[in-house]
C-alpha cells in the first residue's frame, strides 16, 4: 500500500514539472481602511459601485486583498471606494485609486455626528517641526449673532496687544459657524527656535467691523494651544472645536460685551 502511494505522488510530481510548462504568474495587492476612534457610528465600505459592502465598526479595521493577472500585472486595477453610514445610503466620502501589484495602501476615515466631521483623514505630509490643525466654531452666546467671524491666529506675547504679528504664525481667515476651516500648519516652535508655540486669537465680527473682547483692554483670546511638556508632537493632525460664549463674570460699566473661548482638541 505504501509503494502505491509513493508511485502516485511521483507521477504527479513529474507531470507538474514537465519541461516548458510553468504555473501562470500570480500577484496580489490590497487596501486597508481604519475607522477613527472618534467616529460615532459604524460605517459601511462599498467597492466599485456595489449596493452592499463590509461593516467597519468604530475604531475598527477592514482589509481587502485582490488578485492581479493578465494586463493588471502591469497596468494595475482601478478601485472605487465608497464610505456610507451603515444601514443607510448616506454617503460619507469616496475616492478612486489605481492599485498596483504588491501595494497595500492604508486609509483612515472618520464620521462624527457631534463634531460634524466626516471623510478621509491623514497626517501624511505634516512636517515634524509643525502640526496641522482644522478649526470649527459654534456660537453659544445668548444673542446668537455670530454666524460668521474673522479669525486671526498669532503667537502670544507678554505685553499689550498680547499678540505678536511679527512672529512665525499669522493666519487670517473668515469662517462661517459650524463650518471647517482649511487645514493650517502651525510651527511647533516660535521664531527663536526654542520657545513653544502659544496661539492667541483675534476675532472680529464682520457685520460690524468690531473686534470681540475677552477682558477690558484685552482684545485677544487664549486658544488653549500650548505646545509644551510633550502634550503636542510635531507631525500630527488635530481637530480644534471652539465655543464662543458670553464672559458674564466681567462687568466694568462700559456697556462693552465680553466673550470667552471654550476649546476642545482632538488628535485625528
Amino acid at each position: 500500500m505504501k509503494s502505491k502511494i509513493f508511485i502516485v505522488v511521483l507521477a504527479v510530481t513529474v507531470f507538474s514539472c514537465r519541461k516548458g510548462q510553468f504555473a501562470p504568474e500570480h500577484y496580489q495587492g490590497g487596501i486597508v481602511i481604519n475607522s477613527s476612534q472618534l467616529s460615532t457610528t459604524t460605517l459601511e465600505i462599498r467597492l466599485d459601485g456595489a449596493s452592499k459592502g463590509d461593516s467597519l465598526p468604530v475604531g475598527g479595521r477592514m482589509q481587502k486583498t485582490f488578485d492581479f493577472d493578465g494586463p493588471a500585472i502591469k497596468d494595475g486595477i482601478r478601485k472605487h471606494i465608497q464610505v456610507f453610514k451603515a444601514g443607510t445610503d448616506q454617503l460619507v466620502t469616496d475616492t478612486s485609486i489605481v492599485l498596483y501589484k504588491g501595494q497595500r495602501p492604508a486609509f483612515r476615515v472618520i464620521y462624527n455626528d457631534d463634531l460634524g466631521l466626516g471623510g478621509f483623514i491623514s497626517n501624511t505630509g505634516v512636517p515634524q517641526d509643525s502640526v496641522r490643525i482644522r478649526i470649527i466654531y459654534h456660537d453659544h452666546t445668548a444673542a446668537k449673532k455670530f454666524t460668521s467671524l474673522k479669525w486671526g491666529l498669532y503667537q502670544f506675547k507678554n505685553d499689550d496687544p498680547y499678540y505678536d504679528d511679527a512672529n512665525n504664525v499669522k493666519e487670517i481667515f473668515i469662517l462661517n459657524e459650524n463650518k471647517f476651516s482649511a487645514d493650517i500648519n502651525v510651527p511647533v516652535l516660535q521664531m527663536d527656535n526654542s520657545s513653544p508655540t502659544n496661539l492667541f486669537a483675534r476675532i472680529k465680527d464682520p457685520s460690524t467691523g468690531d473686534f470681540l473682547n475677552w477682558l477690558p483692554g484685552i482684545g485677544v483670546f487664549d486658544t488653549g494651544w500650548i505646545q509644551t511638556f510633550g502634550q503636542v508632537n510635531g507631525g500630527t493632525y488635530w481637530f480644534v472645536s471652539f465655543n464662543v460664549v458670553d464672559n458674564d463674570g466681567v462687568e466694568d460699566g462700559s456697556g462693552v460685551d465680553y466673550y470667552a473661548l471654550e476649546y476642545t482638541y482632538l488628535q485625528l
